[in-house]
């Protein structure tokens, strides 16, 4: 999830979605502390129905000597791409997670605007010396 070398960009994401007659998209995810990520994709259709949902994949990447590149043991489907490019924002934002906090929150795809909104919550600790 962290590679960004074969995410799709907004422009495939959004060409992707109408193709699919999506009308919004909420990713959720949660994490802090080192864990965290996409916990679950859901795709609606015009009249807010739920028309699916989307999982990510993790595909292992071995190293190329040939290419001196990371190379992913197979293509990924159209759904596992989509995914990957729906939940950028979050990785964009929040990477592997490292640091004392934790955050949950969503990112929503408005497909007839071509809006994306991330909001949440962050519950960040605070230490004081007991002297």
């Amino acid at each position: 999830m962290f590679n960004n070398r074969n995410v799709m960009g907004k422009s495939e994401i959004w060409a992707e979605l109408e193709k699919r007659k999506v009308a919004k998209v909420q990713v959720d995810y949660s994490g802090g502390n080192d864990e965290g990520g996409v916990n679950d994709i859901t795709l609606f259709d015009k009249d807010g129905k739920v028309m699916g949902r989307l999982e990510e994949e993790y595909i292992a990447e071995e190293y190329n000597p040939k290419t001196n590149k990371w190379e992913r043991t197979k293509e990924p489907s159209a759904d596992s791409k989509l995914a990957e490019g729906l939940g950028a924002p979050v990785y964009a934002k929040y990477y592997t997670f490292a640091g004392e906090f934790y955050v949950n929150g969503q990112v929503i795809y408005d497909v007839a605007n071509r809006k994306i909104d991330m909001s949440g919550q962050r519950e960040v600790t605070h230490y004081e010396d007991d002297n």
